[in-house]
């Protein structure tokens, strides 16, 4: 019987953090559209969230691309599929591993950060100090962080993409891959991010490959992609096979355009 009880007292108290947790995000996004505006603070917070992060996702994210390019390039040459190794590593980058390590650095650097701020804030009566001042700590503290965490988020999550490709074309090179080309500017617009094949095909990173990792960090949502499974034969090899396509996506290379 008391095993039950344990069980159930366990359980209760479970709901009632989760029921606690969902009050206060609702009252956090609540008082986020409610004036006043404390625009100091947001851009404190923001040079907090994003400048100061920068480092240890630039760093997360340069290390993750290099493993992930020296793991798939030792699993590729097996099969003579070493041009490949561009295409994982970007489309990985972009889509998974980019924003997926810069949302756990941010979240493990700036939760520590605030939770002892606000706990110090807490044990020193400053919040009560703000209550006798008439202003809210959940409009002051709370929602000036919720706003410069999503503003601030993808841009780290871009940044870490880029800082990831980096890591990984710096890994290929010394291998005798050559997965970077350098080339003029392409339609007037320096720094464009493009994966391309060999000059007789088209292939290329797709806009909602580049936008799939940025918009999934606002909310941190998982989705599964159901595709139906597609190969042909290039090369002598049997890779993404299409009978409907004709384009073969063995060899591609990233191609950076740079300025």
């Amino acid at each position: 019987m008391a095993f039950i009880q344990n069980i159930g007292r366990t359980s209760l108290a479970f709901l009632a953090a989760i029921g606690r947790i969902a009050l206060f995000t609702a009252a956090a996004i609540r008082w986020t559209f409610v004036p006043p505006f404390y625009l100091r603070q947001l851009g404190r917070q923001i040079l907090d969230i994003g400048y100061f992060s920068l480092p240890v996702v630039g760093l997360t994210t340069l290390f993750s691309g290099m493993v992930l390019a020296l793991q798939s390039y030792t699993g590729f040459a097996r099969f003579s599929a070493e041009d490949t190794v561009a295409t994982v590593v970007v489309l990985s980058v972009t889509r998974e591993l980019g924003p997926v390590l810069a949302g756990l650095m941010v979240a493990g650097r700036i939760g520590a950060s605030m939770a002892a701020e606000i706990g110090t804030m807490r044990v020193t009566d400053q919040i009560d100090a703000l209550d006798t001042l008439s202003t809210r700590p959940m409009q002051y503290l709370v929602a000036p962080r919720i706003v410069a965490g999503t503003i601030c988020l993808p841009f780290l999550v871009l940044v870490g993409d880029l800082i990831g490709v980096f890591g990984g074309t710096c890994r290929c090179l010394p291998a005798g891959v050559q997965p970077v080309r350098l080339s003029q500017p392409h339609a007037g617009v320096p720094g464009i991010l493009r994966c391309h094949a060999r000059p007789d095909q088209g292939s290329r990173i797709r806009l909602p490959d580049r936008a799939d990792g940025l918009l999934s960090r606002l909310s941190f949502r998982a989705r599964r992609r159901r595709r139906r499974p597609r190969h042909h034969q290039c090369g002598g090899v049997l890779l993404y096979p299409d009978p409907d396509r004709q384009l073969c996506r063995h060899g591609v290379v990233l191609r950076v355009i740079g300025s």
